[in-house]
């Protein structure tokens, strides 16, 4: 009498192997749920960029899909083009460098960025958008945090390439100005301070360089978005006037004003005799500054 069904515990363990099987005879339909568990498998987890994961398990996996580059130095000329699904260790020890993005990118596009030295401070990192917003913004990033490291997602077309991880970064959509060789400086994102005018001081950092510079306001276009500085003079320790030799990009461009250190003694009026007096003519007089010194006298 032939036998067309045998219970499980008519077969012994490993008796039938899977060479007794056709190809697709066994399918996912003949198996009941839960029936054939993790321990009667072969193997019970598998490995994901370096980490094991059981099978039924969860893993977190930060930026370990992102392909860390050999360590970019700064030159002050060379720039780097990014690629996505890349990570860069630069080194801004000796000067700054500009980041550019990648010119095409398509949602979930990653790039890494991490501080090498930690002199991002010193010689700022500019990372260019590559006509992409950055966060929403049609705006370059200037990262000028020492030790900073950001995780940059592409989006979509309005809001570009989002930070989804920052660390140790000030506030990357802070405006940012260009500064370019004889003295034109535009901002794209913001228009310049109301009132800003012939005559005014401005003040910004040239990267590099630990004293403030110093130019002068020689015109400003009727857009108020770009402006003419010229040269003033250099003080050794104290300040730059020279105009930038190369295109620059900076955060901390602004207009400064006279502050007096000393208003006890700081007064440019004098009282007059009469007080009933409509009008007073200056022409031909004088204003006189006076400084004092301490100077150490010895008698011999």
């Amino acid at each position: 009498m032939p036998f067309n069904k045998v219970g499980s515990k008519g077969i012994t363990d490993g008796s039938v192997a899977t060479a007794e099987f056709a190809d697709g005879v066994v399918t996912s339909t003949k198996l009941q749920d839960g029936a054939v568990t993790n321990d009667k498998l072969t193997n019970t987890a598998f490995t994901l960029s370096g980490t094991s994961v059981s099978l039924g398990a969860s893993a977190t996996f930060a930026n370990k899909f992102v392909d860390w580059q050999s360590v970019i130095t700064a030159d002050g000329s060379t720039g780097t083009t990014g690629v996505s699904g890349r990570g860069y260790f630069i080194n801004t020890t000796s000067a700054a460098h500009t980041f550019t993005l990648p010119a095409s990118a398509t949602r979930g596009d990653t790039i890494a960025i991490k501080d090498y030295a930690g002199t991002f401070a010193t010689y700022n990192l500019t990372i260019a958008r590559n006509g992409h917003n950055i966060q929403g913004v049609a705006n370059n990033s200037l990262i000028s945090t020492n030790r900073a490291s950001v995780v940059l997602v592409y989006v979509d077309v309005t809001r570009g390439w989002e930070f989804v991880e920052e660390s140790n970064v000030a506030d990357l959509q802070g405006p940012t100005f260009i500064t370019a060789t004889g003295g034109t400086v535009t901002t794209s994102e913001q228009n310049f301070y109301v009132g800003i005018s012939v005559g005014d001081i401005v003040s910004y950092t040239k990267q590099g360089e630990s004293v403030p510079t110093y130019n002068k306001v020689s015109s400003v276009s009727s857009s108020l978005k770009s402006l003419t500085i010229d040269s003033t003079t250099s003080v050794s320790g104290i300040c730059s006037g020279s105009l930038p030799s190369q295109t620059i990009t900076v955060n901390d461009f602004k207009v400064v004003s006279l502050d007096v250190l000393n208003t006890k003694n700081a007064f440019l009026y004098s009282q007059l005799n009469n007080s009933k007096v409509s009008n007073l003519d200056l022409t031909g007089s004088d204003v006189v500054f006076k400084k004092s010194y301490s100077i150490a006298a010895e008698i011999s």
